[in-house]
């Protein structure tokens, strides 16, 4: 995709960019991004340069390039990757079901007055601000996919913003029999309804606060009907008491195929987003921002889904190699 020139056309800022033959062409900008390991970015374009054959360029010269990329090719590029791993047939599912978990995290940013005015920022006890930035994932929890990804203003809304993420995965061919996996920061009724009317099922936790109906529900599994004005939801809601003595309530458009075993098995895979979120700030060091202008911070984070599923992609292969060996 990155040697195509369709891709650079789309990728490029200006129509002069990259037109002539330098020191760092954009694939190499591109790859450098993707393999760099976040320590002092003069010496991994030191060793980028020399396991390439190129002279060294300074990192100035790296920061100003890059300001000729478009952050959205990078997303593109993600999209194209993560849409070519679904054409899989061997892809994981529960019960026919893809298991997507979705959740925001907030993210520290390098502290300057653009960045600040651009993403916002949070203030401590002591009211010192530091500059941040919402980052949500689309995540398939059994197959380690970052289906999709956006970063969002600080102050911005992850109920609202939930919106976009499962318009855009109904958009997906590849992306079928969606179950989205949620944590009780999410549910409300107009997200039941457009989920539903988006033919999109569910399970989510509901809150301490949550509509009246649910809240009225007592027995472990009971299907029930919730109008607001000329809309209409029909869920089940399900309590399970956890070992602590905690009833934990669970919602879901799921028919009665799935019990609650099912939901026990299922919730608990949620946690795999967590994980991920891990990945990208400790692994990746996506903290560790290579520039620091707004399309630097844009185009760290995009870079950081498409290292997340290449490296999704060859577990997978090495799994089914081990698997293939055990089996002789």
């Amino acid at each position: 995709i990155i040697h195509s020139e369709e891709f650079l056309k789309k990728a490029k800022t200006k129509e002069s960019a990259f037109s002539r033959n330098r020191k760092l062409p954009f694939c190499d900008i591109i790859s450098f991004m993707i393999t760099t390991s976040k320590k002092c970015l003069q010496n991994e374009l030191n060793i980028f340069c020399k396991k390439t054959g190129r002279d060294n360029v300074s990192r100035q010269a790296f920061s100003k390039a890059r300001e000729n990329i478009k952050p959205e090719a990078i997303r593109e590029l993600n999209e194209n990757i993560s849409t070519q791993i679904e054409k899989d047939a061997r892809l994981k599912t529960y019960r026919g079901y893809r298991l997507i978990s979705v959740d925001g995290s907030v993210l520290d940013l390098p502290s300057n007055e653009k960045l600040k005015e651009h993403f916002g920022y949070a203030t401590n006890g002591t009211n010192v601000s530091h500059t941040s930035a919402l980052a949500m994932i689309a995540y398939d929890v059994l197959n380690n996919i970052a289906l999709w990804g956006e970063l969002y203003s600080y102050y911005d809304s992850e109920k609202k913003r939930i919106f976009d993420i499962i318009d855009e995965i109904k958009k997906r061919d590849t992306t079928k029999n969606p179950l989205f996996l949620l944590d009780r920061g999410y549910p409300s009724f107009e997200l039941m309804y457009q989920l539903s009317a988006n033919k999109q099922n569910y399970l989510i936790r509901a809150s301490s606060n949550s509509l009246k109906e649910i809240n009225e529900v007592t027995q472990d599994d009971k299907k029930i009907t919730i109008t607001r004005k000329e809309k209409k939801i029909t869920l089940r809601v399900i309590n399970i008491k956890l070992s602590n003595n905690v009833t934990e309530k669970l919602l879901t458009n799921l028919d009665e195929t799935f019990d609650i075993e099912d939901f026990k098995v299922l919730y608990a895979k949620r946690w795999r987003i967590e994980t991920s979120y891990h990945y990208i700030k400790n692994s990746q060091l996506l903290e560790c921002f290579t520039g620091e202008s707004i399309n630097a911070i844009y185009q760290d984070f995009y870079i950081s889904l498409v290292v997340m599923n290449i490296a999704a992609t060859m577990y997978m292969e090495q799994i089914r190699e081990i698997e293939k060996h055990e089996n002789y």
